[in-house]
């Protein structure tokens, strides 16, 4: 972990097969955000940033709490922190290749929905929500997955599963020295 003058820090990854990628996460509750939480939320973006990543759940950096920071944006300047997703509609079905900060080394065609509707809370405590389409709702999928104990290679067929077998068998290996 790093620190800089705003006290936001680099966080570490929690990797597969890390019990907290496997949890249920608990939500946040009125009155749970304070300072602490949102320096949590500004060391998710500042670590999804520096890790090259599109999103990032608290369970990835060892929280049990229902927060996601994701930015799908070219520039990489419009990040986006959400308590409590909750994705409420969903139409379409696409497959792309996608990977996980904390399942490195591996990536995979994962089927999901190509247009969402998500309702969350904002830091400040406001209800709001958006639509979306394409890797956007994909992301936001991929992530809230995360918050359920869920990840992406969980989502793959039989073929999939068999493919990376032997990858999640090394992280298996390493996770255990």
């Amino acid at each position: 972990m790093t620190d800089d003058s705003s006290g936001d820090r680099l966080l570490q990854l929690s990797v597969y097969p890390d019990g907290v990628l496997r949890k249920i996460a608990l939500p946040v509750e009125e009155g749970q955000v304070d300072e602490e939480l949102e320096t949590l939320a500004r060391s998710m973006v500042k670590t999804m940033y520096e890790e090259s990543g599109v999103g990032l759940a608290a369970p990835q950096v060892g929280v049990s709490l229902r927060l996601i920071v994701l930015d799908s944006s070219r520039e990489r300047d419009r990040p986006v922190v959400m308590l409590n997703p909750v994705i409420v509609d969903t139409a379409g079905r696409a497959v792309d290749e996608e990977g996980c900060l904390s399942v490195p080394g591996i990536r995979a065609k994962v089927r999901r929905h190509d247009r969402l509707t998500v309702e969350y809370e904002t830091i400040t405590g406001e209800k709001t929500g958006f639509e979306a389409d394409g890797l956007l709702a994909r992301i936001v999928q991929h992530e809230v997955d995360h918050l359920d104990g869920t990840l992406f290679v969980d989502r793959l067929g039989p073929a999939g599963k068999f493919a990376v077998r032997k990858a999640l068998r090394e992280l298996e290996k390493y996770g255990k020295e």
